[in-house]
């Protein structure tokens, strides 16, 4: 099995401290996860995980990321998995 996301291109104009100029605004590249959520290939759909990406066969895999945009991997944009927050100490009795 392969694990592949799908991220999209985006622009932002940013200002930027140059040295020699000073600020300036600047169009930059900004990577983003793309609302791709489910695929469909011969037939066969695939959805997208909790983590943003699509566990599919090797072969499945191998026909996406040829298109721009595909990837190999987990997705950049996973959300991030909270620790389980620590138990309360029990209150001291007053005494």
């Amino acid at each position: 099995m392969a694990r592949i996301h799908h991220t999209e291109v985006g622009y932002e104009d940013r200002w930027v401290l140059d040295p020699a100029v000073g600020a300036v605004k600047r169009r930059e590249d900004i990577l983003k996860p793309s609302g791709v959520e489910r695929i469909v290939h011969q037939g066969e759909t695939y959805d997208r995980n909790d983590e943003l990406s699509f566990d599919v066969p090797d072969a499945v895999g191998a026909y996406f990321v040829r298109m721009p945009g595909w990837h190999y991997g987990d997705s950049p944009f996973a959300p991030e998995v909270e620790a389980a927050p620590k138990p309360k100490a029990a209150p001291k009795p007053k005494g």
